[in-house]
């Protein structure tokens, strides 16, 4: 399955965007191998079963990004029930990518797995409520190896020292200030889930 998958997006994407892809689902891998025990989820589900859903969530989460913004719109449009798109995200073009990923990810593709789907729609934004693939890849698209700004360090030491909400917080802390100084509009989710975060502390 995943060959296969690796085959389209080095199709579908850029360069760039197919390495990012990679980059994620490794360290999302990573990352899974270690939560998987410290949150003791053997009860739950399979180890193998659990790095593979993270690992697919990884590749696919910029499934859409590389869409002209014109089309992304209208396919956002199309998605907008599904993914429950809101206004904010219809105004910031840079966020569209998420749920259209998500949504053709479905369509397309068929993936019916909602844990998956949910890290993809909501790796950009984040959502107070997502579980734990969703919060991994919202990490992992921060920290993979090809992101060498500063923030990216700081969100790596976060989680290897302090773990999984403590990184995420760290993550939406970045997101927030650099729209601000940029006088860009902030999705109210990315508040959200930092004070849910902050709360399990």
């Amino acid at each position: 399955m995943e060959e296969r998958l690796l085959e389209l997006l080095e199709r579908r994407l850029t360069g760039d965007r197919y390495s990012h892809s990679i980059g994620v689902a490794d360290t999302g891998e990573m990352m899974a191998k270690r939560l998987y025990e410290e949150n003791k989820l053997t009860l739950l589900t399979d180890k193998e079963s659990f790095i593979a859903r993270v690992r697919q969530a990884g590749l696919l989460h910029d499934y859409a990004k590389d869409i002209g913004l014109d089309q992304l719109r209208i396919i956002a449009e199309e998605a907008r029930d599904f993914c429950q798109i809101d206004r904010e995200e219809m105004e910031m073009a840079q966020l569209l990518h998420a749920p259209v990923s998500a949504y053709l990810a479905r369509k397309d593709l068929g993936i019916e797995d909602e844990e998956v789907l949910e890290a993809i729609r909501y790796h950009t934004i984040g959502s107070p409520e997502m579980g734990l693939i969703a919060r991994i890849i919202f990490v992992a698209d921060y920290i993979e190896p090809n992101r060498t700004f500063k923030a990216a360090e700081e969100i790596r030491e976060e989680f290897k020292d302090r773990g999984l909400d403590r990184a995420i917080i760290k993550a939406c802390d970045h997101t927030i200030n650099y729209n601000i100084v940029r006088g860009n509009l902030i999705h109210p989710n990315i508040l959200c889930l930092r004070n849910a975060c902050l709360r399990r502390q």
